[in-house]
């Protein structure tokens, strides 16, 4: 898939294209993109930025990457673990992040003064509106 298209379909059934916000991130990918060579991840050419708009830092190119030597359309690959500058229209596999919903959870200690039972449903709905 053309990058385009690769962050169209991450954008619709997940988050973004993936990009490398911490080590855990880039030791995940690098694992898969052993195996996949040239993955799509979300850096394109506007100074380097990944597909959210952050700025990238610290990036392990391969030797002699970037060029910059074009002005737009231009994406980068991750491929054995660096990067590598090439055209966004060609076609390869691509990264989806995805972030799972921050869950709480919620412990209360009740004493319950009361002659209903604790497992009657509406007691415990009432609890839970607590």
């Amino acid at each position: 898939m053309t990058w385009n298209g690769a962050l169209s379909y991450c954008r619709t059934f997940h988050t973004d294209l993936a990009f490398m916000g911490n080590l855990t991130d880039n030791n995940a990918m690098q694992i898969i993109a052993y195996v996949q060579k040239n993955s799509w991840i979300g850096m394109n050419r506007n100074t380097w930025n990944w597909s959210d708009g952050e700025q990238t830092s610290n990036l392990l190119w391969v030797p002699g990457q970037p060029t910059n030597a074009y002005l737009s359309d231009y994406c980068a690959v991750l491929d054995n673990g660096m990067f590598i500058e090439t055209k966004c229209d060609e076609l390869h596999y691509f990264f989806c992040q995805s972030t799972s919903p921050v869950q709480t959870l919620q412990i209360m200690k009740l004493q319950v003064m009361s002659d209903k039972s604790i497992l009657d449903p509406n007691v415990q709905s009432a609890i839970l509106e607590l």
